[in-house]
Parts: C-alpha cells; structure tokens; sequence
C-alpha cells in the first residue's frame, strides 16, 4: 500500500521562485544537500538541513529546507516524517499557489499510503475545486481512497472521471473490476474484464475470472466454452490449473471428456498421481458409464484397494454378470469387520453365488448379511 503513487511526491522537487528571496549563504546549503540527495547520500544532505533548521530562519528560507527534508523522508520511506514537513510548509503558505496545490497533492499521496483515507480526500477534493493541471492523479486518490475505505460507490464515480481521461485504461479497468466485485455487481464486473481481455488476450487470470463469473451468474455453458477456449488455445497453465478446467467439466455434466484429460494430465506428469486426483477419474469415468475405462482402474491401482472401492468393483462385475470375478474380488479382500461394507459384500456373494446357482453358498452369505445387519443395528444408541 505505501508505494502506491508515493514516487510521483518526488515531483515536488526544490524549485526557486524568483518571487521569494532567502539568503546566498542559505541558497549554497541547499544547493550542496541537493547534490548529495542526487549522490544518494542521505544522511549527509539531511545533516546540512537539520543544522540549517536550528538557525533562526525566515519562512521562505524554512519552507525551502523542509522541502528538502520532506523529500529525503520519502526516499526513506518515512511517510510520517514528510507529512510532518509538507504540512508546516503549508502552514507557512510563502510559495506560490501552484508549488502549493504540489504540496496539498504529495499530501494526499502520503496520508493514502498512511491509511488515513479521509485526510488524503479532503486533499484531493480541494484541489478538485481549483485548476489544478493534473486531475486524472486527482481521481486516481480519490479512487483507491474512497475503495480502500470501503465506499465503493464514490469510488466508482472517480474511477469513470479517469477512464474519460486516461490513455492507458488497463489500470482504471482494473479498478473498476474490482469494486464491482465488492458491491457484487457480477454482470459489471463480466464485461469490465471482456474489456481487460480484449487488452491482454493471453493473459491466464483474466480468462480464469471471467469463468468464475460465468460460474456465479449460473451461465454454466458460458462458463465452460470459456475456460476450454483458454485450455485450446495455451492459454491455461496446465500445471495450476488442469484441475480447475476438470472441474468446470464435471459441473457441466461432461464427465467423460473430464476423465480423458484428467487421465492424461496424469499419465504426462502434469497432475499429482495421489488418491483425490484417483477419486476424480474414478468417478468421472463411472459418472460417464465408461466402465472399459473404470474398471482397469479399480482392478489395478493401489488407491482402489479400500472396502468402498472393492465393493464398486464388484457390484460393476456382478452388473456386467462377471459373477465369479466378482466373489474373487469379494473374497480376497479383507473387508473391515461388521462395517456397512462388510454386510454389502455379503449381499453380493449371495447374489453372485444365487446368478451361479449355487443355492448353499447363497444361503450361508444371507445369512451371514443378516447377521451383519442385526449387528450394526444392535450398536444404534438409543435416546429417550
């Protein structure tokens, strides 16, 4: 926040007004600390103005040094000092008027970045009511002071004032984007960064906004259209955001074509092999009934080796009427013991076993199923 605007303080450089007079010796002081500010030797220009200030000094020749001085506050990031400074200055009020509309404006810069919002307006405002040559700086202020205090609105008004104004309006643009967001106005808000878009096409934050405003209007087709139109044309940054374009897809319902690129994400190292990444393309691919996809996928990777996993793949065997690739699977896993998994895996040999017409197998699992029921029940607490 404090170096938002604050080099263009620097503007209010020493400048001698051949309508103030100061004393020869003075005039020389100011001139050595001058070029020991250009030399970036701070310390010792700020000595030769602090010892000026100890000496009895009309207000011109005082003004002078303050100036000075406000200026090495800056380039010491001492925003506290300069404002010190550049209001005894304005209390003396000897310059002409127009070095001191320069001094009212690096105030309103510095209490910007000192936060102190309503002072920077006051500021601002004042020298909006004058001719002051640079008013676009004005609205500029007067724009992130009034966002920065959370009054959106007035800031909008400044920030159109300096979009009539500015030749480069990427910066207005952004401003304005993001005080629609604050107020909400989604729609706004979407056609400020088509805006930013049509500046900058290949710039990868914008194209992911403008999906998530999509996405927050409930244009959900816009929404994917615009972020395939990104993944398309190498726009997206697979690494961060493959994922994201996922799912965008599921949302959509477009399951199979989000489990094809996910898939392949994996298998080109783009995307982390871990177990949510597993969970995505597993369902994705179920969710597509792309089961000659699924089924190498639960059959093989060490995520799939849990009792939810197992059960799917058998009840996906014992559907495709695989029923004894469907017991094995159900008989060489060890499911957690009395757990819901467990009665289902009862169910299914017995429905497996019954398909085979294998008729004791078939009575011996429902029963063993119904004992796993009455056991699950039996741990139900009871509350009065």
């Amino acid at each position: 926040m404090k170096k938002i605007l604050i080099l263009t303080c620097m503007l209010c450089t020493l400048s001698f007004s051949s309508s103030l007079r100061i004393p020869q010796y003075i005039f020389s002081k100011l001139q050595a600390s001058q070029k020991l500010l250009a030399k970036n030797e701070l310390s010792k220009a700020s000595n030769i103005l602090e010892n000026l200030l100890k000496k009895d000094l009309s207000k011109p020749s005082k003004s002078y040094v303050l100036q000075s001085l406000a200026n090495i506050a800056i380039r010491k990031d001492d925003y506290k000092k300069a404002i010190k400074y550049y209001e005894e200055i304005k209390s003396y009020n000897v310059f002409p008027k127009s070095e001191m509309q320069k001094i009212r404006f690096s105030l309103s810069q510095l209490y910007l970045a000192e936060q102190k919002y309503s002072k920077s307006i006051s500021y601002s405002l004042s020298l909006l009511k004058e001719k002051y040559p640079n008013k676009i700086e004005i609205y500029k202020n007067l724009a992130l002071a009034y966002f920065y205090s959370k009054k959106y609105t007035k800031s909008i008004k400044y920030i159109n004032l300096g979009l009539e104004k500015a030749k480069d309006k990427i910066y207005w643009y952004k401003m304005l984007y993001s005080s629609y967001i604050e107020i909400k106005q989604y729609s706004k808000a979407l056609n400020i960064m088509k805006k930013l878009i049509q500046y900058d096409k290949t710039n990868e934050n914008y194209w992911l906004q403008l999906t998530s405003l999509y996405q927050t209007l409930g244009k959900y087709k816009k929404s994917l259209a615009t972020v395939e139109l990104a993944y398309k044309s190498n726009i997206l940054n697979k690494k961060k955001n493959l994922l994201f374009f996922v799912n965008i897809l599921v949302q959509n319902d477009v399951y199979n074509k989000a489990a094809l690129i996910l898939e392949d994400g994996l298998k080109r190292n783009i995307l982390e092999k871990n177990k949510k990444n597993f969970d995505l393309l597993v369902s994705s691919f179920l969710n597509a009934k792309n089961y000659k996809k699924a089924l190498p996928l639960l059959e093989n990777s060490d995520f799939a080796n849990t009792d939810k996993y197992k059960i799917l793949l058998a009840n996906i065997l014992y559907n495709k009427n695989k029923y004894k690739e469907a017991i094995k699977v159900l008989e060489n896993y060890k499911f957690t013991k009395d757990s819901s998994f467990d009665g289902k895996r009862y169910t299914l040999l017995a429905l497996s076993y019954y398909e085979l017409d294998k008729i004791a197998d078939t009575k011996k699992y429902l029963k063993k199923a119904s004992l796993n029921f009455l056991c699950c029940i039996s741990i139900i607490p009871l509350f009065k």
